[in-house]
């Protein structure tokens, strides 16, 4: 579960964070599979909206475990349209069905992903880096911001502001528990972290907020804001979203955990 960061739906699926961790699971013999559920401009509310409206009407849908990809899509107080699983208007809701259910469509993504594919990656995937992204790139580990942001409260408004920020997230995330003990699932949380690692001061403080909840309740996290020290530049194609090399370095950090979560479970 997560994003557009863990959707990924302009890179080949084998090339995506999700797909090589596949093939390194099938690689090394196991008979685990990870299957992507996550959506563009999805948030943690978006994800207990999943649990309450999308998953009770998938056939034998019944996973041990879940994995969240989170953080980044809950920068903002917003009430985000990406959050629900349906449509508004009757048009809308008629073009989903088509798209979910043409056969004309299915084919035309068989034709592009057959014959399109090495172009997909090359242009699609690696290249298109805005060019003023990495101009005076400093990359902010976790460490380096944990004194960077130290007590850092510049004025009353911005102050009231995390707190609410902070707030609605702890709110999301108990939405969340609600389905998790429901559904009776074994959570796996990953923190995020944005192309210069975390000089973004909310995206620290959501992090410490995930580490909080799941430290309280006992839940499987693995910090990837922490994992990674240092970045080169051109790992990822904006502040949010990582390129193909991006998605290499963030599988090999966090498969290992992945693997012995998953080697205890089954």
């Amino acid at each position: 579960m997560g994003g557009s960061a863990g959707n990924q739906k302009f890179t080949p699926e084998n090339l995506t964070i999700v797909g090589l961790l596949n093939t390194k699971l099938d690689k090394d013999g196991y008979n685990f599979k990870i299957y992507n559920g996550s959506t563009d401009g999805k948030s943690t509310r978006g994800y207990a909206n999943d649990f309450k409206y999308w998953f009770p009407i998938i056939p034998n849908f019944n996973p041990k475990i879940v994995i969240f990809y989170t953080g980044i899509n809950d920068l903002t107080l917003s009430d985000d349209m990406w959050d629900y699983p349906w449509r508004e208007s009757a048009f809308e809701k008629f073009r989903d069905y088509i798209k979910n259910n043409s056969k004309i469509i299915e084919l035309i993504k068989k034709v592009k992903f057959k014959y399109f594919i090495k172009l997909k990656t090359k242009h699609g995937a690696t290249h298109r880096v805005n060019s003023n992204l990495y101009k005076n790139f400093n990359y902010i580990n976790y460490y380096q911001a944990k004194k960077m942001h130290y007590n850092k409260f510049p004025n009353e408004l911005w102050n009231y502001s995390i707190k609410k920020l902070l707030s609605q997230f702890e709110k999301r995330l108990e939405v969340l528990d609600f389905y998790i003990i429901k559904y009776q699932i074994i959570p796996v949380f990953i923190t995020q972290i944005n192309y210069d690692g975390l000089s973004n001061y909310n995206l620290y403080l959501i992090n410490e907020k995930l580490k909080e909840f799941c430290k309280k309740r006992n839940y499987n996290i693995i910090k990837l804001d922490e994992k990674i020290i240092s970045l080169e530049r051109k790992t990822f194609l904006d502040p949010e979203h990582t390129l193909i090399k991006g998605n290499k370095i963030i599988a090999n950090k966090i498969y290992l955990d992945l693997l012995n979560i998953f080697k205890l479970i089954y």
